[in-house]
């Protein structure tokens, strides 16, 4: 069982990213500060979750789903037993296959395949987690959580 986070509160406009291809990661974090968003970055599901457990609740999850020390499929079953982290959405980003049914079968409020339209993903973003506004350097909150 994972521990109950300790005050977590929705930050609206802060999207966790994990992702553990630091190109990528990097590269969608700039393009989610430029609409305005604040992006804490994890590079698997281990990390996410000691993220998670500082008290910080984003908007929203970007996920991967193939990562080491802890895959999305681990992170997403771990989350899902905290009922205030539990109900943070979650968008899929992966290059598995069937996808769209992997995605469905963990839970997930929506999926896209690697490549992905920047564009068309960042208008699906905005429909589950609204941007604190202009983007800017004091927008972006680019981290990796703790060891």
């Amino acid at each position: 069982m994972v521990p109950h986070p300790e005050g977590t509160r929705p930050s609206a406009g802060e999207i966790l990213l994990v992702e553990d291809d630091e190109s990528l990661g990097s590269i969608l974090a700039a393009v989610l500060q430029d609409q305005g968003y604040r992006v804490a970055l994890a590079s698997n599901g281990k990390e996410a979750i000691d993220y998670l457990f500082t008290g910080q609740r984003p908007g929203l999850i970007l996920l991967n789903l193939v990562m080491p020390a802890m895959n999305g499929w681990k992170f997403h079953e771990q989350i899902k037993q905290v009922p205030e982290l539990a109900e943070i959405p979650v968008i899929v980003l992966s290059g598995v296959g069937n996808l769209q049914r992997k995605a469905a079968a963990l839970g997930a409020d929506e999926s896209f395949a690697k490549p992905y339209n920047l564009k068309v993903l960042v208008d699906m973003v905005r429909q589950y987690c609204p941007p604190h506004g202009v983007g800017g350097a004091d927008d972006l909150v680019s981290q990796r959580p703790g060891p």
